[in-house]
């Protein structure tokens, strides 16, 4: 499942839920995405916990992306993509 984030006309399409990327490329779509701070942070509790933190991130990854994005002024577009958020726990 995907939604649609918008701020000053600029669309963002984010997946809901589970992060294949993160699953199998491990810290790089963080760093893509400009999550600098999370790349970071899975990089450096991937050593002390031998990866395992790394699933962690996959099933939180997207999650965290949203809320990032969110504060930095993006809003949902539609009622149906606010509804899902809702449902999922993206939002409190």
């Amino acid at each position: 499942m995907k939604i649609t984030l918008i701020n000053n006309n600029i669309e963002k399409t984010v997946k809901v839920g589970f992060s294949w990327t993160m699953f199998l490329f491990g810290s790089l779509p963080q760093l893509f995405r400009g999550q600098i701070g999370d790349f970071f942070l899975q990089t450096a509790l991937a050593i002390p916990t031998l990866g395992l933190s790394h699933f962690y991130f996959c099933f939180k990854g997207n999650k965290r992306y949203v809320r990032a994005l969110m504060e930095k002024g993006y809003t949902v577009k539609n009622e149906s993509d606010l509804d899902l958020l809702r449902r999922k726990g993206y939002l409190k």
